[in-house]
């Protein structure tokens, strides 16, 4: 500000900056910070810290809550079949279609290589079950296209609760990656339930 002998205003400098861009990039980073960059689902720390936030809540409420670990089948086929790069076709359409999925209220995460996690809040182990068999149903129909040829894929679910046994994110967690295993074992494209 500049003023005349009198000390009104002579002018005024001002300095308009357009902070637009600036906070546009600073989404992208902060969803970047949270999110798989392949799968757009979320990171694998973000989903352990749900389970964290969603296990404390359920305990001291005494509220139900379930969580989903889903591996795809026979995935190094794809990888060794037809490439990396197609595999990761595979990956993305399966994060479409847990996206699509699950509730509004539910977080689905890339929780490593071609495995997901899925944090179900006020959701008992049938309720999570019912949803986990239509998650199988889902990406079992999902016409894949790789190059020139279309496939599809299916995944094995284990479901896991909140119940004595677990009483930390790591025992839930595992019993959920049990289960996944036991479906596996069973012949694959199906859903088992954690013991306990």
């Amino acid at each position: 500000l500049t003023k005349n002998e009198d000390g009104t205003p002579k002018y005024f400098v001002s300095i308009i900056e357009d902070i637009a861009s600036r906070k546009q990039i600073e989404e992208k980073l902060n969803f970047q910070l949270g999110h798989d960059a392949l799968t757009l689902l979320s990171s694998r720390d973000i989903t352990i810290k749900t389970v964290d936030t969603e296990l404390a809540r359920a305990q001291r409420y005494q509220r139900p809550l379930s969580v989903l670990m889903i591996d795809i089948d026979h995935f190094k086929r794809v990888n060794d079949g037809y490439g990396h790069q197609y595999g990761d076709e595979v990956l993305k359409e399966i994060g479409k279609v847990l996206m699509a999925s699950v509730r509004a209220c539910d977080l689905a995460g890339r929780y490593g290589g071609e495995e997901f996690l899925i944090v179900l809040p006020e959701l008992s182990q049938k309720d999570g079950a019912l949803l986990a068999e239509r998650i199988l149903k889902n990406v079992s129909a999902r016409k894949i296209r790789l190059g020139g040829k279309t496939i599809s894929v299916t995944v094995s679910i284990g479901v896991a609760s909140l119940s004595g046994k677990h009483e930390t994110t790591d025992l839930l967690i595992a019993s959920a990656d049990e289960a996944m295993y036991a479906a596996k074992k069973a012949g694959r494209n199906k859903v088992k339930l954690a013991v306990g």
